[in-house]
């Protein structure tokens, strides 16, 4: 069942990154309880379950790769906000430089480097700032841009940025690299763990959203909770960790939120 919907394919710190997502959204939404007012799990509601089973599977690989857990991703995501507000204030002040030619490069660089305001690209989620980190620096070091990148002195400023990116990357084990080397057997149980819970609950909301008996309001809700789930198996397909052997998914994961 491992290999069901793929996420036997998902790197390690993909499902840690998961953890940010049960704490928000319509997962933010399932209260397990703690101590005494935690329902027993056969009378607690099947979501509760689901949140359980998921949070305990990340909790074990967690401890088992001495990964950053959530604290250490939201550290993370203000470095790398930081890295962009600092470039969005200083390409800000050259835009108001007595310099014509100054405030004119500054404008161009903002138009290709920034997005919105200057600032909306801080309001993402982390592996949407970590494409937009990516494509930024790329557009930075293209001809037609570094130049005036370069006038305008701001390879340090890009320099935080690409130092803020490459942590997002390894926060979310997207391209570091760190599936390629022998795992301790520890570590091999809790991924497989975190597959095989991830499998067995996007199968249980597949299921449950295209039986006869369940409401438009509940569809709704099971598209919520799977949304993260889909989202996590889409970026290992679309990075190209699916191996042939892999069944692809089935009808749920390519209709949510459509």
């Amino acid at each position: 069942m491992s290999t069901r919907y793929g996420f036997s394919t998902v790197p390690d710190r993909a499902f840690v990154a998961l953890l940010d997502d049960l704490s928000e959204g319509a997962w933010g939404k399932v209260g397990v309880g703690r101590g005494r007012d935690a329902p027993g799990i056969l009378q607690a509601p099947v979501t509760v379950y689901w949140k359980r089973r998921l949070n305990s599977a990340i909790q074990d690989l967690v401890e088992a790769l001495g990964a950053p857990g959530p604290e250490a991703s939201r550290a993370v995501d203000r470095a790398w906000d930081a890295a962009q507000k600092r470039l969005h204030f200083r390409t800000l002040e050259l835009c108001a430089s007595d310099d014509e030619n100054t405030a004119r490069t500054s404008r161009r660089v903002r138009s290709s480097l920034l997005e919105g305001d200057g600032l909306e690209q801080t309001t993402w989620d982390l592996h949407a700032e970590l494409d937009f980190g990516r494509a930024q620096l790329r557009k930075a070091a293209a001809a037609e841009l570094q130049a005036d990148v370069t006038a305008l002195r701001l390879g340090s400023y890009l320099e935080d940025i690409r130092v803020a990116t490459d942590a997002l990357r390894d926060l979310l084990g997207r391209g570091s690299g760190d599936r390629s080397g022998p795992r301790r057997e520890q570590a091999r149980d809790a991924l497989e763990g975190c597959a095989t819970a991830c499998n067995h609950i996007l199968e249980a909301v597949d299921w449950l959203h295209e039986h006869a008996g369940t409401t438009d309001a509940d569809r709704a809700t099971l598209e919520a909770l799977g949304a993260p789930l889909v989202a996590l198996l889409d970026r290992s397909v679309d990075e190209g960790e699916v191996t042939d052997d892999v069944e692809p998914p089935k009808a749920l994961p390519r209709s949510l939120g459509a």
